[in-house]
């Protein structure tokens, strides 16, 4: 089977799924994420992301090698599923005179200025592909190094001066290493290109908070760092380097987490499960809730909450983070206030003591406030 037909499979199951799911959960919203990976040059086969299921949400979805790939798996959920999420995150190489026959199938055409090269950007593949289904862009790695910075603060309680070290200093090593070093922790990042490394490492200490008593160190030996370790974080990409002698001699009470997804030694995890060494393979679940959930609530921001008005001769109402002029009153919704926060002051600010003009135009929005909620009433 060619990726495009394992493609056009997932999707077909995806659809019969989406029906399913719709009749036996109603009141669920169901949402459809396309992703993608930096993977090796040789795996190139698209596959279908686990379901994922809240209180509210029922998801679906599939990771994909190509823009065509992506364009035709929201060309043929669209209109299926309430919102559609994209991966805008550029991770696929640029792609000269690639192969379209799949787009060709369905009668897709494309719209770059350039239909004879691809630029790996799924997200802007598909976004004049998506009519019928709400649409939201979402970046995948985020999610990741956030579900690691969640599980460590989960389990430690507190990452001031512990010791992690983070094997792989790309995007994900990078981010993540910053994450926790702002937080107190002391991190030793492994790489097989030191060089480029170090630079990276001397960058991450200078953008971190002066006042971090915390490093990012350049570790030239994994063993050693490994030594007193209370976190080990493989963030290669589906390659093996934490190995059976990094797990003897880090703590006991210490976690093992496999970010890159086959970064651990099989003698290495046997080790683990003799010591009592907690493992973790990252599931980004907690943190994809947190991401439909500011995706939606932020169209909400947007949409119903935000803006400025002049709701009378002089008095104007501001929400939602609209940057208020002095003496704008502040409430907590443009289309419908109901509460009055506060006043304006400077650009940015918020009065801390009334005068009497504050005063005056908290008295007239009280009033408007009562008189427009009574007619809603």
């Amino acid at each position: 089977m060619t990726d495009d037909e394992t493609l056009e499979r997932i999707v077909e199951e995806a659809k019969s799924a989406i029906s399913e799911a719709r009749l036996q959960n109603p009141k669920k919203s169901i949402g459809f994420m396309i992703g993608t990976t930096s993977a090796k040059e040789d795996i190139q086969t698209p596959y279908r992301m686990p379901v994922r299921q809240t209180d509210d949400w029922i998801l679906f979805g599939v990771v994909v090698f190509s823009q065509s790939q992506a364009i035709v798996a929201a060309h043929l959920i669209d209109g299926l599923v309430d919102t559609i999420f994209v991966d805008t995150e550029k991770k696929l190489p640029v792609r000269f005179e690639p192969d379209h026959s799949l787009l060709a199938k369905y009668g897709i055409k494309t719209t770059t200025s350039n239909s004879d090269v691809e630029f790996g950007n799924i997200s802007a593949a598909c976004q004049t592909f998506i009519s019928k289904s709400q649409y939201y862009k979402y970046k995948a790695n985020d999610l990741t190094v956030d579900a690691v910075f969640y599980y460590l603060s989960w389990y430690f309680g507190e990452l001031s001066g512990k010791k992690i070290v983070i094997y792989g200093t790309g995007n994900t090593g990078n981010k993540l290493a910053l994450k926790l070093v702002e937080s107190g922790a002391n991190i030793y990042m492994c790489s097989n290109r030191p060089q480029r490394a170090s630079v990276v490492i001397d960058a991450l200490n200078q953008i971190k908070s002066r006042f971090a008593l915390s490093n990012v160190l350049l570790a030239h030996e994994p063993l050693f760092a490994s030594h007193d370790a209370d976190a080990i974080v493989g963030c290669t990409n589906g390659i093996p380097v934490i190995t059976e002698k990094m797990i003897t001699v880090m703590k006991h009470s210490g976690i093992l987490i496999d970010l890159g997804k086959g970064t651990i030694f099989p003698a290495a995890l046997k080790l683990c499960n003799e010591r009592g060494i907690r493992t973790w393979l990252v599931d980004t679940y907690a943190t994809i809730i947190g991401m439909i959930m500011g995706n939606t609530a932020t169209n909400l921001l947007v949409t119903d909450i935000a803006g400025r008005k002049e709701v009378e001769d002089g008095l104007f109402l501001v929400a939602g983070g609209h940057i208020g002029e002095k003496y704008d009153v502040i409430v907590d919704s443009i289309s419908k206030p109901s509460r009055i926060i506060g006043v304006c002051d400077a650009p940015g600010r918020v009065m801390s003591e009334h005068d009497d003009t504050a005063r005056t135009k908290i008295l007239a929005a009280e009033a408007f406030l009562t008189r427009n909620n009574s007619r809603l009433a």
